[in-house]
């Protein structure tokens, strides 16, 4: 059995939803690099999965790496993804695991926040100004407080903190991608990730365990299909930097299917509550027929759960 680590990139820049140019479609760049603390998040993930994988542990369930192989790490093209494969290779490298070179994997490549986000905030700029007031307040309580942190880096308990800029972020980017489901843009997306899909779970088979630096929307959309959740509700479960687990048995999976995703009540119910214990106890059921990969383990971020001597844990960040 082999082992898939989907590991989503660290925390990015997304003061780029801050620009003044977001309903242009200008917003990509600016939010396509690591923070320090995106950086410092993706060092840990990569210490602990050079622990899990040197160790043979896999999942905490089957296998790690085969005898001799060396650890396969794949990334997606963007900076974010490639800055964070880059800083798991390190550690694996200093583990001792000598890693094979970062590969870069087209098909892991995040959808567009431009193509996205950008149509629905010029149709709801209300939406965006409320987001931007949010995103302002949150400043001005650590500017106050003297923190010396950026919001993305600091508590977040601030006058409702960065704790009120995502819930609203949040409910604007599943609005968004729901519309955007229904476009060819949706359709060549689904087929990009499910293409990766099959190919990683194939390698992983041969070698025992792949590491694959993505981003929320590819990792949602491949665990959703495999519990029967939609993903537009899963991409706002998964942690910066977390780890979703999958084990292939063999032959290549299938991956998502575009039309995977319902609106149907039961479906949205599963979805609301998809998370670490939805993932847990629907892990080992195949609902697409045609699929050789199950869900281990969805959004794992024990890695990053540590507090500091303030008690906060400032590396638990959906953002």
């Amino acid at each position: 059995m082999g082992i898939l680590y989907l590991v989503r990139h660290g925390q990015a820049n997304s003061g780029g939803l801050h620009t003044d140019n977001v309903a242009e479609g200008e917003m990509e760049a600016t939010y396509d690099q690591l923070t320090e603390l995106g950086h410092e998040q993706a060092r840990v993930t990569g210490r602990a999965l050079a622990e899990r994988i040197g160790s043979g542990s896999g999942s905490g369930s089957g296998s790690g790496r085969c005898s001799g192989e060396r650890p396969i790490i794949l990334s997606g093209p963007l900076g974010r993804q490639l800055s964070t494969a880059g800083e798991i290779h390190a550690e694996m490298v200093a583990a001792g695991l000598d890693p094979q070179p970062v590969e870069t994997v087209e098909e892991w490549r995040e959808f567009s926040s431009d193509a996205v986000l950008a149509p629905y905030f010029r149709a709801h700029p209300d939406e965006l100004a409320q987001i931007r007031r949010a995103y302002a307040a949150a400043r001005t309580g650590h500017a106050s407080q003297g923190s010396g942190q950026g919001p993305e880096q600091g508590s977040g308990q601030v006058a409702g903190g960065m704790k009120e800029h995502n819930r609203l972020l949040g409910q604007a980017i599943d609005a968004a991608l729901r519309q955007w489901r229904s476009t060819p843009g949706f359709a060549s997306f689904a087929a990009q990730v499910r293409q990766g899909f099959s190919d990683a779970t194939l390698l992983a088979a041969q070698h025992g365990s792949v590491v694959v630096v993505t981003s929320a929307g590819p990792i949602s959309m491949c665990a959703a299909a495999l519990i029967g959740a939609d993903w537009t509700h899963m991409i706002n479960n998964i942690f910066t930097s977390s780890v979703s687990v999958f084990s292939t048995r063999g032959a290549a999976a299938s991956g998502p299917a575009a039309g995977a995703a319902t609106d149907t009540a039961s479906t949205d119910t599963a979805a609301e509550t998809a998370g670490i214990d939805t993932a847990a106890d629907t892990a080992g059921t195949d609902t697409a027929a045609d699929t050789a990969a199950q869900l281990l383990s969805f959004n794992e971020h024990a890695h990053l759960d540590y507090p500091d001597l303030s008690g906060a844990r400032r590396l638990r960040r959906y953002r």
